[in-house]
């Protein structure tokens, strides 16, 4: 072993046995120690028989630091704390062996950037989902944004004993070239204003979602991902208020809404194309800002249910006030289906929208429906199909909504209510 634990830390019993035996001479089958710790006491042992040549970390880091390749293995026995502005360094090369439950709680900064030749390993004593507690970055309060942690070319796994592979909170981390396989519970999780930037980065074998963003207010840049094995293969977002531009870029798997989100006034919300959307059950995406989805033929939009059930999930909202409509919400090269959960696929109040070249589909309500506040919106080259309500409902008669070039279903054209 390159270092040795600090006695102190110890089961206290265990420390006055070891006192009895070097004073008493007394033999080790005579020594008594409680039950519970001879059983800490042999999973350690067990745990360094394992990794003969690793160093030893078992208290908190509570200066600049630098885990280098020359000293690894290091093998974790404690939940450690890297301090508030701290910061761990890890080399490339480097593996990390965390023993069972124990956790890395970074709220200074973790800078562990690997390369594709040596990449740096986070992993448990035994390759059990859920042994180990995983990575931790946090910040104080939303005042105090715990940012600057990069992790690049990193494997974290088998965690999720009480948190997530990787967790976030308070915290802004950007992620690159790294893998996040088998844990217990979530590969990322963001809570309270937690959020990551991930590019060319992989999710494998987790319990639950590749990626869950709690808060469904933040604005993560997603790239390159993929996901296979998981629980759900897709980043999910919670409830949430969406302020300023947010854009849900083509990141290579599906997201998720879990909560029902708002599109703030005055905010906005870019879906780019190709992207897919999977609503779970009852949920819904209300757009008091603008929203605009503009696929193309080769990359259109989905908007679709979790479980292809229609009336699974509430659909589109777009509302304004009286006092300032929303009239510049669009929709190109989009489908939307399985919606119809309270209100129809797509809804208008208080504004309009344009619909090109879509598809609104097996919806157990409207496709479209403008209720009598609504503007002038238009839908053309697009299909309504498997519609249980009506196609296309504008409730204000004194506006003319513009529905041409339409695949209604039938060649006799839509039935008129």
């Amino acid at each position: 072993m390159k270092k040795i634990a600090h006695l102190q830390q110890l089961p206290h019993a265990t420390i006055i046995g070891l006192i009895i035996l070097l004073t008493t001479g007394a033999s080790l089958a005579l020594l008594s120690i409680p039950a519970r710790a001879q059983s800490s006491k042999g999973t350690r042992a067990t745990t360094l028989n394992n990794f003969p040549n690793s160093t030893i970390i078992s208290s908190d880091i509570i200066t600049n630091t630098t885990w280098d390749l020359a000293h690894s293995p290091y093998l974790v026995q404690a939940d450690i704390t890297v301090n508030p502005t701290v910061t761990l360094t890890v080399e490339p090369g480097v593996q990390v062996i965390f023993d069972q439950y124990d956790s890395l709680d970074v709220q200074g900064t973790l800078s562990a950037a690997g390369s594709a030749t040596q990449p740096i390993t986070f992993t448990a004593s035994s390759q059990t989902p859920g042994w180990w507690s995983g990575v931790q970055i946090e910040g104080a309060d939303a005042s105090h944004i715990n940012s600057g942690s990069a992790l690049s070319y990193v494997t974290i796994a088998y965690s999720g004993y009480s948190n997530d592979d990787l967790d976030l909170y308070y915290a802004h981390a950007t992620i690159s070239h790294s893998h996040f396989n088998y844990s217990n519970t979530d590969g990322i999780y963001g809570g309270s204003g937690g959020v990551a930037d991930i590019s060319d980065s992989s999710f494998s074998h987790n319990a639950n979602y590749a990626v869950y963003f709690y808060d469904g207010s933040v604005n993560p840049s997603l790239a390159r991902l993929s996901a296979s094995g998981n629980g759900t293969n897709g980043v999910a977002f919670g409830s949430g208020t969406l302020s300023g531009a947010h854009t849900w870029a083509y990141s290579g798997i599906p997201y998720y809404v879990s909560g029902d989100l708002t599109v703030a006034p005055s905010a906005s919300l870019t879906v780019d194309p190709g992207v897919e959307v999977r609503f779970e059950e009852y949920q819904g995406l209300d757009a008091q800002g603008t929203l605009s989805a503009a696929g193309t033929a080769t990359q259109p939009i989905t908007l679709t249910a979790s479980s292809q059930t229609p009336g699974w999930w509430s659909g589109i909202q777009v509302e304004g006030t009286a006092e300032q409509p929303n009239v510049n919400s669009r929709f190109d090269h989009v489908t939307i289906e399985y919606a119809g959960y309270g209100s129809a696929s797509l809804e208008v109040d208080y504004g309009q929208v344009s619909v090109t070249n879509s598809i609104l589909r097996n919806s157990v309500t409207d496709g479209l429906y403008t209720s009598p506040s609504a503007g002038a919106s238009t839908i053309e080259n697009s299909q309504i199909t498997g519609i249980l309500g009506y196609g296309v409902n504008n409730a204000n008669d004194a506006v003319t909504l513009l529905a041409d070039k339409n695949w209604w279903g039938s060649s006799q054209g839509p039935t008129l209510g």
